[in-house]
């Protein structure tokens, strides 16, 4: 499994990492710092089976990221998570019409790894 973490924030991104990690550690986790680099490396072939995307950053934000790749078919299979620290019923909304999860970045993090683990095992 291929999972694509896109988040500003270096230290969130470590964060996932670590949860992954403990998760499963067979997971390959692969990184883009923002949108734009996120879309070069979706040019490929090769998709991600699961990306977690940050809400709030900096050029294109998460939210108008998911609507561009929502536009393509390429991209229907692939699940994505958007990821706040805060709750926005009108984000939420969004998600929901663009096929998308939305996750409240817990602070505790066991808490963190739990709900990272429900996202990419729903059936465990």
């Amino acid at each position: 499994m291929i999972v694509l973490g896109i988040d500003d924030d270096p230290d969130d991104l470590s964060l996932l990492n670590d949860a992954i990690r403990i998760i499963n550690p067979t997971i390959i986790y692969i990184t883009a710092s923002n949108c734009i680099k996120a879309l070069k490396m979706l040019e490929g072939d090769r998709l991600p089976d699961f990306i977690f995307l940050d809400i709030n950053m900096p050029g294109i934000t998460g939210i108008n990221f998911l609507k561009i790749i929502r536009k393509n078919p390429k991209f229907d299979g692939v699940p994505v998570t958007v990821m706040s620290t805060h709750i926005s019923h009108e984000d939420i909304e969004t998600c929901k019409l663009n096929r998308a999860g939305y996750l409240i970045k817990p602070a505790n993090f066991d808490v963190f790894v739990q709900e990272i683990e429900r996202v990419l095992n729903p059936t465990a």
